[in-house]
């Protein structure tokens, strides 16, 4: 089994890193499926601080993979010699590293699908979209791709259920806007033309809605 697979390397992981985690799938304090076993959420504890890993097993890659460099809080900083000589065994951790991530396409295509497939909207989608849009990225240039994605998803009766829902009225309410845990994410304040470009996505999202 794949979950047992991957287990068996985190908690390798979790050991080199000093994290609390057990390869156990019975225990839902480390490994808990959801979505009716579409997803696996994996859990490394440090104390009460949680590193949280999540595996989809069925999902629709339309663009591909890319290869990204990860950077970290340390990536712009010049540092010297004597630092790195004096605080290696700490800086190892701030090394940047290669990973396979999203095209920015393809996060485009599934945030409007979590937009349009769930119950309830989440503030960090629409900012995500407001950054993909602050670099190109526009819905009305992957409107294919972004039906292909959201039918795709359709097999799943609560995501059908929640999409007729949002069909028939798509809320960015002001309860959305202002969610204190929403809001805390964010590193800094949001620039004034979010809001205004809340209204424009939605009036695009609404009208994509209507082909589906």
């Amino acid at each position: 089994m794949k979950s047992k697979k991957f287990g068996r390397v985190l908690d390798r992981t979790g050991k080199e890193l000093n994290l609390e985690f057990e390869a156990d799938l019975r225990n839902k304090r480390f490994i808990e499926y959801g979505s009716g076993g579409r997803m696996v959420t994996f859990k490394l504890w440090k104390k009460t601080e949680l590193v949280k890993i999540q595996v989809n097993f069925i999902e629709k890659i339309l663009f591909g993979v890319k290869e990204a460099k990860v950077k970290t809080l340390l990536s712009n900083v010049k540092l010297s010699k004597e630092d790195w000589v004096y605080f290696d065994e700490f800086l190892k951790y701030y090394r940047e590293f290669e990973v396979q991530a999203y095209d920015e396409r393809e996060i485009l295509c599934e945030k409007i699908r979590a937009i349009l497939t769930r119950r309830a909207q989440k503030l960090r989608d629409f900012y995500d979209l407001f950054m993909l849009y602050k670099h190109g990225f526009r819905v009305a240039d992957y409107k294919d791709s972004i039906i292909d994605k959201i039918r795709f998803s359709l097999y799943y009766k609560k995501y059908r259920d929640a999409l007729e829902k949002n069909k028939r009225e798509l809320s960015i309410s002001r309860q959305i806007l202002g969610d204190p845990f929403e809001r805390s994410l964010f590193i800094i304040k949001p620039p004034l033309e979010f809001e205004s470009f809340l209204k424009e996505i939605k009036r695009e999202i609404e009208m994509l809605a209507i082909e589906l």
